[in-house]
């Protein structure tokens, strides 16, 4: 930014050094300087200004050592830290001998780099010298005085890392038995380092960078901490032999004030620093240091409270070391002091204070151990426990439990009178603070450490009992006191307790939790030892004896006091129950008491406290009326009953178990679920009572429950009672079982309320159960999963799924169940017949290969006829007939995909009988029956067959090798090519979607099944012998598989009939090879294979028609076909010219025989191939008997049989293909010469066929026309389709004057194609009438045209206006009238421009739109082509009923949605591209694709392209007058869609026009749609402007005309905007009217100019007297010029 450049940017190892190593290199050349001549005169040395100087580099050193070194000066602190890298790296790869001579140096700087202000820098300079070290090893002595110093001090850095890294580098280089020998080595140097830190010259050792007061400080406080700490080190390992050296060096140390003032300094870590190195002298020199220092180190330790644990370290070390107390003068401060810190939690670290608290007792003067300091003590030691940093935390706590235990231990120890008094006191305070006044879960982290503690202190003291010579008797005490104390606290406690449940299970909890910790501490592990050979075992084994008959004897004596205690604390809970009424409360937290102390004489002292002779006793007095009663009842007392049970004999349990009669039905269930867990079911009486009727009366009730209400509790113990015991049997009886199982199976169903948790249950129950009964609600198990299908919202994945696994497991491998769960899914699958539900026949299809043990496994089926046994029984559908193969054979005969002469089988015979009249159509019914079959056959086996196991192996590799199974994937591939012919030809059926989504899903499972498995070949195999026997669908089926496998890149290994052991005569006999041929040919790209197979199937079907005539299947014919070419069809020529009743040229079709009108399509689809393939070689002979046959069968077309249709459809075809062939052989024959007579077939066509051709389909499509009313079958829908192209190609013109005038007419035609749009008829008929307008779009114009010129050339018009005689387009207005009514009714309530909506095929309103549509497209399309006046006269046509207008507001509301969504939109969001093609390329339509609600909106996208294009005028108006939301959504719609192709024409139109421009430059600008035009006039530019706007034609252009004589232009915008004119012929009008007026104009005669040199405008200004015209600026310099105002000619005054 304006700097300036450098000239090389510094890099790593750049030798040129910056501006401060300069300095340093070049005061490093300087003369060097003495540094002993840097001192005052007093003698006292001075730091030195510049370090380096100090410490010279070695010249000699490496150069790279020398570099690196130099950095080290550096102040940036990455500099030197890249510069201890690089050091680092030197030593690393550099010689020993180069390290060895830089340590000089090295120790200088490392004494520096240690005391940085950087912990980085500090980091790396002890990682860098660890390396050094490493590197040196031994040579490292000579420097070692110098380097060991700061290399101690460094290991007490307060940055982790660079301590770490020096106490690294210190262990490994010297270990720990040589340190101290180096540490005597270099003591003085040591000493001094330290003392110089400490009470020298410390300012020195600082950076002098630092400026701030707070960071001096902080420094400082760094550097006296390391310092400290490596005194204390240093004087713990320096040998004792320099004890009398050291103390000398350290007296002056001592001395100084400064050191004590650390003390006291801000910084905590300097305080705990300084004690500890104080600590450490102490420990050193103890009696010593006590005289000299002892009073002053107490007051400072006591002076005021602290939380340092190095303080108080430091006092325990004075108190230990110093015998002679004298120094103590103060002893109730310490007292005070020890106190306030036990008061207040310690300082944070219990862990250390219990390390060194005990020893402060034992070391504390004899005297002052008082009991008011006992009971101080451990009043202090409980008030800190309470503090929150000690309650909080888990270790805290532990540690201070231990301190207490410990304590209280060392107090049992002292032989005083108080000591059982306070020690029980302190017990018993103890308990009191674990016990209550806690959370939770601090509570059991106290009495659980608590009480370990206890114990192991009372068994010490058990122990001592046993083992003290003396005062055995008051450990005894203390033992008896302690289980006083547990059972006099907990019963005092149960005494003050509330009946609050949350208080009650606290305290039990508590209590329980106190008495199971006591127990569990109650077994003493063996202590571990170490015996050697030399030892004497005897002694020992005798020793170990004792302890062991000790320890016996201690343990039992703790368990009978145990036991005791429990005993008196469950009586009083019973006793607290009892009288407060809250049983529930108290036993269910007790209950876990009573089963850790389970014991007879437990419950026995129980019966004894509530006056009973015995535990029934306590039962028939106690228990019983409590669960009896109402207050008393809870599930934690039949828990104590069952307990106790195990305590009475085998009658008094059945006397126990008899009584539950009495007790209500949830206590009854409680004991039943009791009586089920272990261990009470193996006891027999309970064994009995579980097959009782009271049992089997109850689990009733609770099934009845589980299916009524939300009850888990009802489930589990059903669970429980199904579940069987270690000898697999059902603990309750099959009654039970039997009743509980019809419950179920009745209740399950998809209606039930609760199916989710009722199906869950059922299921659950399943997988207990066995036998029939487990198969019949396995059974209802899947018929309910038949109705319910996975994700349905009825059950939950996780349900849905163990409902399958539960009927699976229970009843896949019976075969009972088999069979009727595969009748069951039979029935589910053909009950519905209203609707084809693809995902239902899924689901049913998915389930069904569960019905197989082993489906589920990652195994291969051991067993393929186990899975094939399972299709049979799943595919014996009931015989019925099935007919809906004979609409698809119906619909491939008439489209000629097959040619079916021999009535062979029942569906063809039925097509043949039916082929002489109108033939039924599809049932609904029955098409979903087909569908639902075909689908379920095809969705199972590709379940099986792409089931993996656990190689990723499918299931498919193995199941192909089972023939049914190849047998029945071969009839659903059949069954496939029957529902494609269906879906081809049946698209205009009302239920086409039924067949649509069968045929998706069909192709889906082909797709799948053919892309996974690799072993086709037997199933390839089993098609191609189907095919040549059978063919039909079997062939189509063939060729289906061969071209899946072809997509998916598989190898078809001999595909050909031959290899697949066909034989050759049931190839030539029968319809197998001919229709694979034919099947084949539909999907080859070769043309003469396609001929070929046309030849051989028309030579068949030929010689079948005629096989009973012996004169026409004779040996000429025979020869001649023998001998026959595929491109050559003398042979029929010449057997019809032989014999002309074989072809149908004069025979009514619908009456002839069906083999010869077979024969006869096949002929013409064989002609029809050859004029598309070999048409220009073709003999005169060959084109002869086409044109001839072309003609002669087209006047017998009829549309009233499916035979008379399927021969009409190929004639349509045939013409089709002559038609294109004779339009391109002019172009052809530029290219080759063509025989002479392809050459006159042009000629031929347009004189003698075409008429009578154009006579019979004009008349055709009229006929079909005028039958629009009529239902639409198969046939007429071919018929149609085939007319379809046909039409679109019709020529009017080309009709004789006879027809063109009569029946055949324009306006007659048009009556016709009027009538079918306005008709409510099927969209067929209507795209038929849309496509025959269309063809009479051109005739019409040119009609019109004459009829207009007619009428203007008539002299009669000269005097008076005569009426002009009505044009052709009229015979649209009314219809188009009468629809956009309906039309506009039906929409009514749709706000144009803010909703749109979908019409539905089928419905009238539908039918009405669309022909409206269709009817307003071709109207546009009409328009579009005048020219000239006839423009203006169809726009006066079209103004007045305001048709474009309507119809572009009932197109806004039939948009498609994502269309209209962007139009309505009023963000930024750019449009839908796909759909631009609607709006700008004429719409497409064929009876083979079903009608949809799509086909409205592309007609409407088109009609808003039409009316913008021919009508912008009348769509302008219509904006303009619009409200504001439809006005925007046209503009949006036009902007993203129409405009830019407008403009574009506009554009491109102007372009190509341009040279035809003289005078003028046309230049384009197509980004902003602009065109200029500069126009020479006099050699004078005059400029002309036209700009389009974005959403032209809806605003105005914008003309601008420059230097021009005339500067309005509103005439061309009117003319451009009003009158649909083109930019082009504006530009021509104003470049003509520009002319004409310039050279009207006179010149002006002062510039002698038409045309002003500056602006270009005429003259205008007229002298009165001389009549002569001035330019105005011409004038005004004129009088300027001449100082006068008069004419410049006359001289006149203006």
């Amino acid at each position: 930014m304006g700097g300036k450049t450098k000239q090389t940017q510094r890099t790593k190892n750049n030798v040129r050094p910056s501006s401060s190593g300069r300095s340093a290199e070049l005061l490093n050349n300087a003369v060097r300087m003495d540094p002993g001549l840097m001192s005052t005169g007093s003698g006292k040395v001075l730091p030195v200004l510049f370090p380096t100087l100090a410490a010279p580099l070695d010249p000699t050193l490496n150069p790279d050592f020398t570099l690196c070194l130099k950095k080290l000066n550096k102040k940036d602190p990455i500099t030197k830290t890249k510069a201890l890298q690089e050091l680092c790296d030197l030593v690393k790869k550099g010689d020993v001998e180069d390290v060895v001579a830089a340590l000089g140096s090295w120790a200088h700087y490392y004494r520096q780099l240690t005391t940085d202000t950087d912990h980085k820098v500090r980091e790396a300079a002890q990682v860098a010298h660890g390396v050094i070290a490493g590197a040196c090893g031994r040579r490292l002595a000579p420097h070692l005085k110098s380097l060991l110093p700061p290399w101690l001090q460094a290991q007490y850095d307060e940055y982790a890392p660079a301590a770490t890294a020096a106490r690294a580098s210190l262990t490994s280089t010297f270990p720990e038995s040589k340190l101290p020998d180096v540490i005597s080595f270099c003591m003085s140097e040591v000493i001094a380092h330290l003392l110089e830190n400490l009470v020298g010259n410390a300012e020195s050792a600082l950076s002098k960078k630092i400026l701030t007061p707070e960071e001096k400080e902080l420094q400082w406080a760094r550097l006296v901490t390391a310092s400290l700490q490596g005194l204390e080190f240093f004087v713990q390992h320096l040998p004792s032999q320099h004890d009398d050296w050291l103390w000398g060096e350290l007296t002056p140390l001592l001395a100084a004030s400064s050191f004590w003032k650390m003390a006291s300094a801000k910084s905590q870590q300097v305080r705990a620093s300084w004690f500890g190195a104080l600590g450490r002298i102490i420990a050193r020199y103890g009696d010593t240091f006590g005289a000299a220092h002892g009073s002053r180190t107490a007051k400072l330790l006591l002076g005021a409270p602290s939380t340092l644990a190095q303080q108080w370290c430091c006092l325990l070390v004075l108190l230990r070391h110093v015998k002679d107390d004298t120094w103590l003068d103060k002893k109730d401060l310490l007292i005070k002091r020890i106190i306030d810190v036990l008061e207040n939690g310690g300082w944070g670290d219990a862990k250390h204070l219990s390390s060194m608290l005990l020893p402060l007792l034992a070391f504390l003067p004899p005297h002052m151990l008082t009991k008011h300091f006992y009971e101080t003590f451990f009043n202090a030691v409980f008030k800190g426990l309470e503090k929150k940093s000690v309650i909080s935390s888990k270790s805290e706590r532990q540690s201070w439990i231990t301190s207490l235990s410990e304590c209280l231990r060392y107090l049992s120890l002292q032989h005083t009178d108080f000591m059982v008094e306070v020690a029980t006191a302190v017990h018993r305070t103890w308990l009191e603070k674990i016990l209550t006044g806690h959370d939770g879960e601090t509570t059991c982290n106290l009495v659980r450490y608590s009480g370990g503690n206890m114990a192991s202190l009372v068994k010490y003291w058990l122990r001592q009992s046993l083992e003290a010579k003396e005062g055995s008797d008051k450990y005894d005490q203390l033992a008896r006191n302690f289980w006083q104390n547990i059972a006099s606290t907990v019963v005092a406690q149960i005494d003050k307790l509330s009946t609050d449940q949350n208080d009650i299970t606290t305290l039990v909890d508590a209590h329980i939790l106190l008495l199971q910790t006591l127990k569990t501490s109650q077994e003493t592990k063996k202590p571990k030892s170490i015996k050697f050979n030399d030892e004497k075992q005897a002694e020992d084994d005798d020793a170990e004896e004792t302890s062991q008959q000790c320890n016996a004897s201690i343990e039992e004596r703790y368990k009978h006091n145990l036991n005791n205690i429990v005993e008196k604390i469950c009586a009083q809970y019973f006793e607290f129950a009892s009288k407060k009424q809250v049983a529930n409360a108290v036993f269910s937290p007790l209950l876990t008491l009573l089963i850790e102390f389970d014991d007879k004489d437990l419950f026995l002292a129980l019966s004894k406290h509530f006056d009973s002779d015995s535990i029934y006793g306590f039962y028939e007095k106690t228990l019983k009326c409590w669960l009896a009663g109402d207050t008393m009842r809870c599930k934690a007392a039949v828990d104590i009953v069952f307990l106790l049970m195990k305590h009475l004999s085998e009658k008094e349990q059945d006397a126990l178990l008899e009584s539950f009669k009495q007790f209500p039905p949830s206590v009854v269930e409680w004991c039943i679920s009791l009586s089920l867990s272990h261990p009470h079911c193996r006891l027999p009486a309970v064994r009995r009572w579980l097959r009782g009727t009271l049992v089997e009366d109850s689990l009733v009730a609770v099934c009845r429950r589980m299916i009524n209400e939300d009850d888990s509790k009802s489930r589990s113990l059903l669970l429980m009672c199904l579940a069987t015991d270690d000898g697999g049997e059902i603990m309750i009886s099959q009654s039970s079982v039997s009743k509980i199982m019809e419950l179920v199976c009745a209740a399950l169903s998809p209606a039930a309320p609760s199916l989710e948790r009722l199906a869950g249950a059922a299921a659950a129950l399943a997988s207990e159960l066995s036998g029939s009964d487990c198969t019949q609600l396995a059974l209802s198990l899947f018929r309910l999963q038949l109705t319910v299908q996975r994700g349905s919202g009825l059950l939950n994945v996780e349900t849905w799924c163990e409902v399958r696994s539960a009927w699976q497991d229970a009843g896949a491998a019976h075969q009972q169940f088999r069979a009727q769960a595969t009748h069951a899914a039979k029935h589910e699958l053909i009950q519905d017949t209203e609707s084809l539900d693809v995902q239902r026949v899924e689901h049913i299809a998915s389930l069904c290969p569960y019905l197989l043990p082993q489906f589920g496994d990652s195994q291969m089926p051991d067993d393929t006829e186990d899975v094939a046994a399972l299709l049979k029984q799943l595919f014996d559908f009931e015989t019925t007939e099935d007919c809906i193969e004979v609409f698809a054979l119906r619909h491939d005969c008439i489209h000629s995909n097959l040619n079916c002469p021999l009535g062979d089988t029942d569906a063809i015979r039925t097509v043949i009988d039916q082929s002489g009249d109108s033939s039924p159509e599809l049932d609904r019914k029955e098409t979903i029956a087909y569908m639902n079959k075909v689908v379920f056959r095809a969705a199972l086996l590709r379940t099986l067959i792409l089931h993996r196991n656990e190689e990723e192996e499918a299931w498919g590799e193995e199941l192909f090798k089972n023939e049914y199974i190849v047998e029945e994937f071969a009839r659903v591939l059949h069954d496939y090519a029957v529902v494609c012919s269906l879906h081809d030809g049946y698209a205009f059926w009302p239920n086409f979607e039924i067949i649509s989504s069968a045929k998706q899903h069909l192709t889906c499972i082909m797709d799948a099944i053919t892309a996974d498995v690799t072993s086709h070949f037997s199933l390839l195999n089993h098609l191609t012998q189907r095919a040549a026997t059978e063919g039909y669908y079997w062939s189509f089926a063939k060729v289906i598989l061969e071209e899946k496998l072809r997509e998916k890149g598989r190898e078809n290994r001999g595909s050909g009939m031959a290899s697949h052991g066909v034989k050759l005569e049931e190839i030539v006999t029968g319809n197998g090879f001919f229709h694979t041929l034919q099947a084949e040919s539909r999907s080859s790209p070769d043309s003469l294979a396609v001929l070929r197979a046309r030849y051989l199937v028309m030579l068949r079907s030929f010689y079948l028609a005629h096989a009973h005539e012996p004169d026409v299947i004779d040996a000429t014919f025979i020869s001649e076909a023998a001998a026959g070419v595929p491109t050559d069809p003398s042979v029929i020529v010449n057997a019809y010219y032989r014999h002309q009743h074989t072809m149908l040229y004069e025979c009514d079709i619908s009456k002839a025989e069906w083999r010869q009108v077979v024969s006869n399509t096949a002929i013409v689809e064989y002609l029809t191939e050859m004029v598309e393939a070999v048409g220009w070689e073709a003999a005169a002979a060959s084109w002869d008997f086409t044109t001839i046959s072309l003609c002669s069968l087209a006047a017998r077309i009829q549309s009233n049989c499916p035979k008379a249709i399927m021969l009409a459809r190929s004639v349509l075809r045939l013409f089709l293909a002559v038609q294109r062939f004779i339009a391109s052989v002019r172009g052809e024959c530029l290219k080759r010469e063509p025989l002479p007579h392809v050459a006159e077939l042009p000629t031929e066509w347009k004189d003698i066929f075409s008429p009578d051709l154009q006579c019979n389909l004009f008349s055709i499509v009229v006929k079909v026309l005028g039958n629009a009313s009529a239902s639409l079958t198969a046939p007429r829908a071919a018929f149609i389709d085939a007319l379809l192209p046909v039409v679109r190609t019709l020529d009017w013109h080309a009709l004789p004057p006879q027809y063109q005038n009569g029946e055949l007419s324009v306006a007659k035609l048009l009556e016709a194609c009027v009538s079918a749009l306005s008709a409510a008829a099927h969209p067929a008929y209507k795209y038929l009438a849309h496509g025959l307008l269309s063809a009479l779009a051109k005739p019409l114009v040119l009609h019109d045209a004459e009829k207009l010129a007619a009428w203007s050339n008539d002299d009669s018009n000269d005097d008076s206006e005569s009426p002009r005689s009505q044009l052709a387009i009229c015979g649209l207005q009314p219809a188009l009238t009468k629809l956009q009514e309906l039309v506009n009714a039906a929409l009514h309530t749709l706000k144009v421009g803010e909703e749109t909506c979908e019409m539905v095929p089928g419905t009238d309103s539908h039918s009405v739109a669309l022909g409206y549509l269709l009817l307003g497209d071709a109207a546009c399309t009409i328009c579009q082509l005048s020219r000239g006046d006839l423009v203006h006269h169809y726009i006066e046509i079209f103004r007045e009923p305001r048709h474009a207008e309507i119809l572009v507001t009932c197109a806004l509301r039939l948009l498609p949605a994502p269309v209209a969504a962007h139009a309505q939109d009023n963000g930024t969001c750019p449009a839908p591209a796909q759909y631009a093609a609607m709006f700008l390329n004429p719409p497409e339509f064929s009876v083979r694709d079903p009608p949809s609600a799509l086909d409205i909106g592309r007609l409407s996208c088109r009609l808003v392209y039409h009316c913008a294009r021919w009508a912008g005028g009348a769509l302008r108006g219509w904006w303009g007058a619009a409200p504001p939301k439809p006005a925007r959504a046209l503009e949006r719609l036009l902007k993203a869609y129409v405009s830019p192709q407008l403009i574009r024409e506009q554009l491109s139109a102007v372009s190509a026009g341009a040279e035809g421009l003289e005078d003028a430059e046309v230049t384009v600008h197509p980004s902003t749609n602009e065109v200029v035009v500069t126009y020479l006039v006099e050699d004078r530019p005059l400029e002309l402007s036209v700009s389009l706007g974005a959403a032209h034609p809806l605003p105005l252009p914008r003309v601008t005309a420059l230097r021009a004589p005339q500067h309005s232009t509103h005439w061309l915008a009117v003319y451009l905007a009003y009158q649909n004119g083109t930019v082009l012929n504006a530009i021509r009008m104003w470049m003509d009217t520009v002319a004409k007026r310039v050279e009207a104009s006179p010149q002006c005669y002062i510039c002698y100019c038409r045309l002003h040199p500056a602006t270009g405008r005429l003259p205008k200004v007229v002298c009165h007297q001389c009549r002569n015209k001035f330019h105005a600026e011409c004038l005004r310099k004129w009088f300027q010029t001449s100082s006068k105002s008069n004419c410049p000619l006359c001289r006149a005054n203006f």
